[in-house]
């Protein structure tokens, strides 16, 4: 549900952006490499952090992550302990990170050829 308050607003764009790229990329494993999506790419991360922290005990950070936002999150299909260290090597990449074979392409367009 949107926020109808000023607070959510931005939380709410990034959502209709993070959906957006799923239905184009059939997952929310946002790379930093494609420039177009660097910021929602870095407001993941950030996402992520404030994920982190909590499941550790810690304080999120600046990021306001509440358990309405974790499951609105959910709810889209947002991966919070996914990371591109995750994956142990490049080669890798085709078979585990975040494109579907359609769009292996563009991945080594931005990346270089996957071998």
């Amino acid at each position: 549900v949107p926020s109808t308050s000023g607070y959510g607003k931005p939380f709410d764009k990034r959502c209709r952006d993070l959906m957006a790229y799923k239905y184009k990329f059939g997952n929310c494993r946002i790379p930093n490499s494609m420039p177009e999506y660097k910021k929602l790419a870095y407001w993941c991360g950030t996402v992520r952090t404030a994920y982190n922290n909590i499941q550790s005990g810690k304080k999120p950070g600046n990021f306001k992550l509440t358990a309405d936002r974790m499951e609105r999150l959910e709810d889209i299909g947002f991966d919070f302990e996914w990371s591109p260290a995750s994956c142990a090597t490049k080669k890798r990449h085709k078979d585990v990170w975040f494109f579907r074979p359609p769009n292996l392409d563009l991945f080594e367009h931005w990346n270089g050829p996957v071998t």
